[in-house]
């Protein structure tokens, strides 16, 4: 099951692009996803607020995509490629696939993803899911949400209410965060 998921989603960004999106380095990406040649590293979330413990609270999922020949690849300008043709939502699903498939094999839970909002905020993320997220408990995972990312619709944050009602967890990134990203954060805490 999860390698046909795999597969879809890499067909559907691999159909939204062109031999001009080659120069981003999307399909070395993406061949790493398909032939399994990435790794998560993972870092410990720490709750140094909470009762001033320096417990850790989940293992962030941070993609590391590796090619054979190429070693560790930069992906950044590939995400820039992938939102820009509107496939960012079927690369976030093919992230979070991955996320919970090594988690799995290697009993790491719970786990944070990086996520963008307008991702989450989509039913056709959750629907995708389904059978992905089925294999864990919604309290193993946390999705961390992308400071770039611009504030859901209304609908959106409708889909993240039922999501967390569902008992998922919503973060914010915090690799640049500001005031202004601290105050979106409301949004997704209600």
């Amino acid at each position: 099951m999860y390698k046909e998921f795999v597969q879809g989603r890499i067909a559907t960004i691999r159909g939204g692009l062109d031999s001009s999106a080659a120069a981003s380095g999307i399909f070395d990406v993406l061949d790493a996803l398909e032939n399994g040649t990435f790794c998560f590293r993972m870092e410990p979330w720490h709750n140094v607020s909470r009762y001033l413990s320096d417990s850790a609270l989940a293992a962030e999922m941070l993609l590391h995509v590796i090619s054979p020949d190429k070693g560790v690849l930069n992906y950044a300008p590939a995400l820039e490629v992938i939102y820009a043709r509107g496939l960012g939502r079927a690369f976030d699903e093919l992230i979070v696939a991955a996320t919970v498939q090594q988690a799995w094999a290697l009993d790491q839970f719970p786990i944070s993803v990086n996520v963008r909002a307008c991702s989450v905020s989509q039913k056709a993320f959750w629907q995708n899911l389904g059978p992905v997220l089925r294999k864990i408990r919604p309290s193993q995972i946390v999705f961390e949400l992308l400071e770039q990312d611009y504030l859901p619709s209304p609908s959106g944050r409708a889909v993240l209410k039922a999501a967390k009602r569902m008992g998922y967890r919503f973060a914010l990134d915090d690799i640049e965060c500001s005031e202004r990203d601290y105050r979106r954060a409301e949004t997704f805490s209600g």
